[in-house]
């Protein structure tokens, strides 16, 4: 399920609720290096204004920006 929704991601990337469950999950199956991955990522492809949004995910959820 993780992976499908990180495989749509990649030929859908301005879907910021989908960047911010990708993060969750990663983070729920312990997987603290992979959120962080999937924020850089998400950062590299999306607007100013979507990366913001994302950003305050970012913070409630705990993934660190770098």
């Amino acid at each position: 399920m993780v992976d499908g929704l990180e495989a749509r991601l990649k030929t859908q990337p301005h879907d910021v609720d989908g960047w911010a469950r990708l993060m969750r999950a990663r983070l729920v199956l312990q997987q603290p290096d992979k959120a962080q991955a999937a924020y850089r990522q998400a950062k590299s492809v999306l607007s100013a204004a979507e990366r913001e949004q994302l950003r305050a995910a970012a913070l409630d959820l705990g993934v660190p920006e770098n």
